[in-house]
């Protein structure tokens, strides 16, 4: 599991229990906590919810330019241990790293 997800779902574990603490506070007769309640925990749902689809699920589909052309080059990164395949642009000469997919076709 992610940093990611583990932010995610603690921020929606925090939303849920603030958003009960809001329903309490309405059937205790509490109308300002109560709504208080609501509104945060409401708003911390939604972002726990739609966070996710701001962000990719991982390197298997960077934005790169049709122009860029696959190689043969591949490595592992010794920096972060992911395989890293080498991608040219044969009109600008650019070189641009990518980490592999998990079950990338190997070359």
């Amino acid at each position: 599991m992610t940093w990611a997800r583990v932010v995610r779902a603690g921020v929606g574990l925090v939303g849920a229990v603030v958003l009960l603490g809001g329903l309490a506070g309405l059937a205790y007769g509490e109308p300002f906590a109560g709504l208080w309640g609501l509104a945060v925990g409401g708003v911390l749902l939604a972002v726990a919810v739609f966070e996710v689809g701001r962000y990719r699920s991982g390197p298997s589909e960077p934005d790169r330019p049709a122009s860029l052309q696959r190689t043969d080059e591949v490595f592992v990164d010794p920096s972060s241990g992911q395989r890293t395949r080498v991608w040219f642009d044969p009109a600008t000469g650019e070189r641009r790293y990518e980490p592999e997919a998990l079950g990338a076709p190997r070359i």
